[in-house]
């Protein structure tokens, strides 16, 4: 209904699937007006839609799709359920009796998108939303980009310049260029400057190359102003023939806030971001299940960083449920590499266990170490323990092999015998303590057997 509309499910230039079969029509409570197409009957679902961009831009909605099975229908609104105002609709401008529909989106306006039939017509959709690029529209801005199809507010008017000055020859083949990744952005020779606009922050570098007559970059210098900052120093000493210099920004780095390694205060993303994958840190442990759980092929290059005994590693994290019997567990490097393992109770909780070349069996190398722990080790049953997996070497990926041996024993808590450490019943457990012979009944033979032990001394 208009009143439960939800987000558009798909983000720019994407699509989904939807269906109106079996639901009800709201027109009456909606509001929802003509606007130049009859309202169908056969139910409908309701979108909003707010657009943040900073100008207004031309957004197209298509049901033109082979998934699409009924004559579709498209109206498009302002204002509140009850009291709507007609924006735009469509009902046949796509292909075979689907919708085709384009309209003007004003910033921060929100708008409610119907998509029904045609009379009582229902059934399955799917719809995409397109609005095209965005860019620089100004033409005397140094970023203008005359292949956008809406202004994004990117323009530059105050262009980023790089300068060479000093003593250095300025002969042909004496020179230094800016580049962004592999793209260059312009060669200059000392005494000269270039401009240039709308730079990567985060993948600017220059390189400075000797001529044949020129012995040393020394005592040229270089400024580089780039995004209201300024950076200088020097293009390097000493008779080397080329000289790197990379331009780190202080507004460079991570803007994704889900990810491990995000910069609340960077404007510009580094594409270096660090996603929180499962494993990578102790709260976003991987749940693994025992009896056996064999993780090979761990890359370390999915791992984060973590402090152990004050040296910085990187580390692998997993979660297990302890059911009882014993724990092998088991870390390898696949490299010759130096693996440990550490046991917690919780995030930041209780060290359980730890250790690094010790093993009861050797696997892969006199390093690997393989741990055999149990409840006697305080595990506890039914509660959940984090195993923390690195390498000390650093050497590259680790190997995991996590396994439960089965421990025979009393499972029955009720029984005196009860064995907290067992997960197999082997039928030990003494459910009558007070039949001393083992007869099934307590008698006067289990009381003499008693009275016949009585006081006399035990080893």
């Amino acid at each position: 209904t208009c009143a439960s509309a939800g987000s558009f499910p798909g983000t720019e230039d994407d699509w989904w699937t939807d269906s109106t079969s079996g639901v009800t029509s709201d027109n009456g409570s909606s509001g929802a007006q003509t606007c130049g197409l009859a309202l169908g009957t056969g139910g409908q679902k309701w979108y909003t839609f707010t657009w943040s961009g900073c100008s207004t831009v031309q957004i197209t909605l298509d049901t033109s799709d082979p998934y699409t099975n009924f004559d579709t229908q498209i109206h498009v609104y302002t204002g509140s359920c009850g009291n709507l105002s007609c924006v735009a609709s469509d009902d046949d401008s796509g292909f075979e009796l689907t919708s085709l529909l384009t309209f003007s989106a004003q910033p921060y306006v929100n708008y409610k998108i119907r998509v029904g039939g045609f009379g009582a017509a229902s059934g399955n959709f799917r719809m995409t939303y397109t609005v095209g690029l965005g860019g620089c529209l100004d033409p005397v801005a140094c970023n203008y980009s005359p292949n956008a199809d809406w202004e994004d507010c990117s323009c530059e008017y105050n262009p980023a310049s790089f300068t060479l000055s000093g003593n250095a020859s300025s002969s042909p083949g004496s020179y230094a260029y800016l580049g962004e990744g592999v793209n260059v952005v312009g060669y200059v020779q000392p005494g000269e400057t270039i401009e240039f606009c709308g730079a990567d922050l985060c993948n600017l570098t220059a390189k400075f190359f000797l001529g044949n007559d020129q012995s040393s970059w020394g005592g040229v210098t270089y400024s580089l102003y780039l995004h209201g900052n300024w950076y200088t120093g020097s293009a390097g000493d000493g008779d080397a023939y080329m000289v790197e210099i990379e331009f780190v920004s202080p507004e460079c780095g991570c803007t994704d806030p889900t990810a491990l390694n995000y910069d609340p205060g960077a404007t510009e993303d580094s594409n270096m971001c660090e996603q929180n994958v499962a494993g990578s840190s102790c709260s976003n442990a991987q749940f693994v299940s025992v009896p056996s759980a064999t993780l090979m092929n761990v890359s370390q290059d999915n791992l984060t960083y973590d402090d152990w005994f004050g040296n910085v590693m990187k580390s692998m994290w997993l979660e297990f449920e302890y059911t009882g019997g014993v724990i092998s567990l088991e870390v390898a490097s696949q490299y010759w590499g130096d693996p440990a393992a550490r046991v917690y109770d919780s995030c930041n909780g209780e060290l359980i266990f730890s250790g690094d070349d010790y093993w009861i069996s050797q696997a892969y190398g006199s390093l690997n170490p393989r741990f055999l722990i149990s409840c006697e080790d305080g595990l506890v049953k039914g509660e959940t323990y984090l195993v923390q997996v690195f390498d000390l070497a650093n050497t590259g990926n680790v190997v995991l092999d996590l396994r439960l041996k089965n421990f025979g024993g009393c499972t029955d808590p009720l029984a005196p015998n009860y064995d907290a450490c067992a997960n197999v019943d082997d039928g030990s457990c003494d459910t009558c303590p007070a039949d001393l012979d083992n007869s099934g009944v307590v008698n006067v033979t289990d009381l003499l057997q008693f009275v016949s032990a009585y006081g006399t001394s035990c080893n």
